[in-house]
């Protein structure tokens, strides 16, 4: 945080002790050195600057936070490039795959799992014509760019990649993540992309569902 770049944004500039007070509260608050302030500030009296400075301040601590965690949605090519690099430098991925249509806790708590394994969590997000072939033509609910939209907001999922074939297999070979979950519905014997974990040597964990958690179970209720 550069105390300069604040101070030139104030149309009333504070008396010494407010700016050695918003300087202490500025070094106390952790931010990088230099980080821009986006909207001007203005005050209406002297006497309320500094807390006018530590109000805008604690906004900007709060939104560098949130955009600290917030996921991403990349393109197949910057997923192979982003797990490639951060491999070399030792990082670890996990992966998993669904259509995600309408979030639910049993989801939410599958991605806290998935992300735990890993330092970077991938969700390999079926398109709308991936979930059409699947789920037939009433599907999705939600389209693709929502659905991707709001697991970027999770905490636990730091990259969206689409693909548009009913399975992964191709695009988890690409992306070659260290480690790959499912639901414990399957077994390795069963797991359709059995074939490509065996050949990258991708560990596989098997997460457990939620009883009675599905976007399925979620539609019929409404329908009802």
């Amino acid at each position: 945080m550069n105390v300069n770049k604040i101070a030139s944004k104030i149309t009333i500039r504070p008396t010494n002790k407010k700016m050695k007070q918003a300087k202490q509260f500025i070094e106390n608050s952790g931010l990088p050195k230099e980080m821009p302030v986006e909207k001007k500030i203005y005050y209406r009296s002297e006497a309320d600057c500094f807390d006018k400075i530590k109000d805008s301040i604690q906004i900007s601590i709060e939104n560098m936070k949130r955009k600290s965690w917030l996921g991403k949605v990349v393109s197949q090519a910057e997923i192979i490039n982003i797990v490639r690099n951060g491999q070399a430098e030792g990082k670890t991925y996990a992966a998993t795959n669904g259509c995600f249509d309408i979030l639910h806790v049993g989801h939410i708590r599958y991605l806290q799992k998935t992300k735990a394994l890993a330092d970077f969590s991938i969700v390999m997000l079926n398109s709308d014509k991936s979930v059409k072939l699947i789920k037939g033509d009433d599907r999705p609910i939600n389209c693709e760019a929502d659905r991707a939209e709001i697991l970027t907001s999770l905490s636990c999922v730091d990259y969206v990649v689409l693909f548009e074939e009913k399975s992964p297999s191709k695009l988890l070979e690409a992306i070659k993540p260290d480690i790959y979950t499912k639901g414990a519905d399957y077994t390795l014997e069963t797991l359709p992309e059995r074939d490509v974990v065996i050949r990258n040597k991708i560990k596989v964990e098997f997460i457990d569902f939620v009883a009675g958690k599905s976007t399925t179970n979620v539609i019929n209720r409404c329908l009802k």
